[in-house]
């Protein structure tokens, strides 16, 4: 099944094989805070779509993140924690700084990314 949804600060697309994470724009405007149930929230919509999630393959799009915070990165694990250990959770469209970022935290064993 394919769709769309809306979880701050995500918007969240479901294909036939993948479940795409990117941040919605929207989020990223006047230092917008997410909330600290997140992955409660993320849990939830999982459970009540199930049927959009799935074993797709799951991807966070860091395309509109020119630089990346704190807040970011604790909504990219919440998306990680959210799915099952052994699932793969691809980071794409990185840019270099983030890339480094990614490493000096030591949250490369935590994503997958080419």
């Amino acid at each position: 099944m394919n769709g769309k949804l809306e979880l701050s600060p995500f918007l969240i697309r479901s294909t036939e094989s993948q479940v795409t994470f990117r941040f919605d724009p929207a989020s990223l405007e006047n230092g917008y805070e997410y909330p600290a149930t997140l992955e409660t929230l993320l849990r939830q919509l999982v459970g009540e779509h199930a049927e959009m999630f799935g074993d797709r393959e799951v991807l966070i799009d860091l395309e509109n993140l020119p630089a990346i915070s704190s807040k970011q990165l604790g909504a990219m694990l919440a998306v990680r924690k959210t799915c099952a250990p052994n699932q793969k959770v691809r980071v794409m469209n990185l840019r270099p700084n983030v890339s480094e970022l990614l490493r000096v935290t030591k949250l490369e064993d935590f994503f997958d990314w080419s």
